[in-house]
């Protein structure tokens, strides 16, 4: 889908070269990812594709993928939740609903051995950006940056071309 969006192949291609260059390190100080947008822009969307597309990358068969919420880790074990996803992926949806105590335990989690696990977080821009500000040495474990564009009236249709062949239907003319 996002492809063939202006800019988005090229954000894609840095946000997995950068996990493979950061996988050798077997911790999480580098190579996450931060995914912004507009609300129900498909970051969710997005990032269950760019996931198969770093596994192949890496050479993974299969992979641990967990997508939390920020306020359900929020208050839990977070070196726990590192420990169990060693080696996968961990979605934070709403990334800037983390709480300070969160954030550091996470920060620090990172710091060790994950086996590589990468973190990927994923709000709308403001509330990312807010996240950025209040958080700076946390953030920059995050080296890719994918921001999702508002989408043209014609990306729209192209998407719902798409979404309606990969399940078996066509749009006739009359909806285009």
């Amino acid at each position: 889908y996002f492809t063939k969006v202006p800019g988005m192949k090229e954000q894609l291609i840095d946000a997995v070269c950068d996990a493979q260059l950061a996988a050798a390190d077997k911790t999480s100080k580098t190579g996450n990812i931060i995914v912004m947008g507009g609300k129900e822009c498909g970051k969710t969307r997005l990032i269950s594709g760019l996931i198969p597309a770093i596994c192949k990358e890496l050479n993974l068969e299969a992979s641990k993928v967990a997508y939390v919420f920020a306020d359900q880790i929020n208050g839990k074990n977070v070196a726990e939740i590192v420990r169990k996803m060693s080696g996968g992926f961990l979605v934070i949806e709403n990334a800037n609903q983390l709480a300070k105590e969160t954030v550091n335990q996470l920060n620090k989690a990172m710091e060790f051995r994950t086996d590589g696990l990468i973190v990927i977080i994923e709000d709308e821009k403001i509330g990312m950006r807010k996240l950025i500000a209040r958080f700076p040495k946390f953030t920059s474990k995050f080296t890719s940056m994918i921001n999702i564009p508002v989408f043209t009236n014609d990306e729209l249709v192209n998407f719902a071309k798409i979404y309606t062949r990969e399940n078996g239907y066509t749009i006739d003319q009359m909806a285009m």
